[in-house]
């Protein structure tokens, strides 16, 4: 055991681990710092308000989803790029000055349905206060409007994650994903307008792009190709990111199903004890979410450099991801209904006991499958994850309807365990034969 795990340490040494380890401590910053800033941004704002500013965080985060997997493909088509040529400085100008036209139009349509819907969203969908109503309209159209550049962002950081400048990267990722925190704790002492701290978040938007750009174009390059719009390339961009927008919605559908599940079945009230140690326990996946954006890049490369032993590699990282999640995971099962006593309440614990144990578990699980996911995506197979998906879709919904039905919010977390557990087996399954072809 001990010589396994010396052997699986030696293969993530060096610039691997030290990319993992960035990328990692950039993805928990603006975790603490949301911790932190919370509390006073619900007293300030109150109840209603800060719903509303949730609302407008998870819209600039799900409509990223008009990117069409394009920022995952600018980095699979650069890092492919300067793996077949087997050289660095390989020209990769034309992917930029490709992709970055049609992040900016698909993100335009994002923002152009939310234009149309915003007022339908903020006075019929929406049960918002009459006085509160005309804010939030406001609101959601300045959102709309920063939509292009959520999807650009997303391109620009594809890129250089492509050319592997994962510390750059991690940089600019910890201090906007903490100014989406804090830049409404900012506006607090000058007003209360929810149009006004919505426009201080797409502010950070807008300085996520002029960075990531920066960075871009200070890449040096060794082709005398000029860069210009291909349309070739679009179409391949296209192709590898209409696979990937597949998984991008049906993920979160089954992410998110649980808890609407669980509203109409049961009571509204029992959401709360299934939610709350499934946000906890889920946090636990920002080290798999870590490993799996370095892996990406490298595994492209090594493939595209048809090296040897990609698949080994894939395993070991695995077992890495494992090895680390294992003792937070013990913690939850033997001791996560005393860590909700502390945390909430006795009855939430005594509610939400054993389904922290079993999500426990279902995450540990299902960090498994992070490796092998974005392995088949390196082998340009970005088809097969999104088939994985569609064919778990019905057999979830059939066993979540019925365990939900039948056994409550523990059947609901016995449910998702099973569906990540079937994920990470054909996740495995798929990639050994891809990658050993």
């Amino acid at each position: 055991m001990l010589s396994h795990l010396k052997a699986v340490t030696e293969r993530l040494r060096g610039s691997t681990a030290r990319s993992t380890l960035v990328t990692f401590v950039s993805m928990v910053l603006p975790l603490a710092t949301g911790f932190f800033a919370i509390p006073p941004l619900i007293e300030s704002l109150g109840d209603e308000r800060f719903g509303l500013l949730a609302i407008v965080w998870l819209v600039l985060g799900y409509f990223s989803v008009f990117d069409l997997g394009l920022g995952r493909a600018v980095s699979f088509a650069v890092s492919e790029r300067i793996g077949s040529q087997k050289r660095s400085s390989a020209d990769t100008r034309d992917i930029l000055t490709t992709s970055v036209p049609l992040l900016l139009g698909f993100g335009s349509i994002g923002g152009g349905v939310l234009l149309v819907f915003a007022e339908a969203i903020s006075t019929r969908l929406l049960n918002v206060s009459v006085d509160l109503q005309s804010d939030t309209t406001s609101a959601l159209f300045i959102a709309a409007l920063g939509l292009p550049l959520v999807t650009c962002a997303t391109g620009l950081r594809g890129y250089l994650e492509g050319h592997q400048h994962f510390g750059k990267v991690a940089i600019v990722r910890s201090l906007i994903g903490s100014l989406v925190f804090l830049s409404p704790l900012f506006v607090l002492p000058f007003t209360e307008d929810l149009s006004h701290i919505v426009f201080a978040l797409v502010l950070t938007k807008v300085l996520s792009v002029i960075i990531y750009g920066a960075l871009s174009l200070r890449i040096e390059f060794s082709g005398s190709q000029l860069p210009a719009f291909r349309l070739a390339l679009a179409r391949r961009l296209l192709r590898f990111g209409g696979w990937l927008t597949v998984s991008n919605i049906v993920s979160p559908i089954m992410v998110v199903m649980d808890r609407f599940l669980i509203g109409s079945i049961l009571t509204v009230s029992l959401v709360t004890y299934y939610v709350t140690p499934f946000e906890v326990v889920s946090k636990l996946l920002v080290f798999a979410t870590a490993v799996a954006t370095v892996a990406f890049p490298k595994l492209t490369r090594q493939i595209a450099e048809q090296k040897p032993g990609v698949h080994r590699a894939v395993l070991s990282g695995t077992a890495v991801i494992g090895l680390a999640m294992f003792p937070a995971v013990a913690f939850f099962v033997f001791f996560g209904e005393v860590f909700l006593s502390w945390w909430i309440s006795e009855e939430l614990a005594a509610k939400s006991g054993t389904v922290m144990q079993i999500l426990a578990v279902g995450i540990l699980v299902n960090s498994l499958a992070y490796l092998p996911f974005v392995a088949i995506q390196s082998a340009n197979r970005p088809d097969i994850t999104a088939k994985i998906h569609l064919l778990e879709l019905p057999i979830y919904v059939l066993s979540i309807l019925w365990l939900t039905k039948n056994m409550g919010i523990v059947g609901t977390a016995i449910a998702w365990t099973a569906r990540v557990t079937l994920d990470t087996i054909l996740m495995h399954f798929m990639a050994s034969r891809v990658l050993r072809r």
